[in-house]
């Protein structure tokens, strides 16, 4: 779904890599993150998603809001990383 709308290296940015297992990247195929994330969020639970700094926020869940994702992905992981090397941002 992401790459009929971005191309392949935005698709494949760094901060849409999540870790997950074979069978639920194969159920979340090409759907967007609107329609999968409540049942994994259901299944999984939110720390799930929290451990690998992973918005589950309606606001950025649509594939025209990836790059919003994208944006409060990278957030959070700069968060976490501050967080645990002590540092104070700016």
């Amino acid at each position: 779904m992401l790459k009929s709308s971005y191309t392949a290296r935005e698709a494949d940015d760094i901060a849409n890599l999540a870790f997950i297992g074979g069978k639920t990247n194969r159920q979340i195929s090409d759907k967007s993150p609107s329609q999968y994330f409540p049942g994994l969020v259901k299944k999984g639970g939110l720390p799930a998603f929290e451990a690998q700094c992973i918005p589950t926020n309606a606001e950025v869940l649509g594939v025209e809001k990836y790059k919003s994702f994208l944006l409060e992905r990278r957030r959070l992981i700069a968060q976490r990383l501050n967080t645990f090397l002590g540092v104070t941002p700016p």
